[in-house]
């Protein structure tokens, strides 16, 4: 029975480093993000990835927030903490509105992004309508947006 309870304590108190390790570990990955954020010392991809996965590592500090209130509070610091320095980069990262909804009228900006494949010029797609890059160009041109991109043309 003694050697059972060690064994569970043992256990415990393994993940329970392990899961501290990865705060940790996450703390400092978030922080490099918060920098890369605000300065970017590189013009590579992969600065440009880490910065994307900012949602992620909040949600991850917000398990590890939750996780550590009820196991160890004390731990519930250090993502806390971490969001706390983040607050700046709350409002332009997470933020919502209602499609529509413009009741200061400020003007608006419509963008068209359309893969235009060549509009078929070179025959890429089996055409068996020969009007086909036609109907692609007026139904651009009836398109209400004011910017329009085009890729692949």
């Amino acid at each position: 029975m003694k050697f059972s309870l060690r064994l569970g304590v043992l256990v415990s108190s393994f993940f329970s480093s392990l899961l501290w390790s990865l705060n940790l570990l996450l703390f400092l990955y978030t922080l490099l993000v918060y920098y890369l954020l605000y300065e970017v010392p590189i013009g590579h991809w992969t600065a440009s990835i880490l910065m994307i996965s900012l949602p992620v590592a909040w949600a991850c500090n917000l398990f590890f927030i939750l996780f550590w209130v009820l196991v160890r509070p004390w731990r519930a610091v250090l993502p806390v903490l971490t969001m706390l320095i983040g607050i700046p980069f709350w409002r332009r990262t997470l933020t919502y509105s209602q499609p529509g909804s413009n009741s200061e009228k400020r003007p608006t900006l419509q963008v068209m992004s359309y893969n235009a494949m060549g509009f078929n010029k070179y025959d890429i797609v089996d055409t068996q309508r020969p009007d086909d890059a036609n109907n692609m160009i007026e139904w651009v041109l009836k398109e209400p947006s004011d910017v329009k991109c085009f890729q692949e043309f």
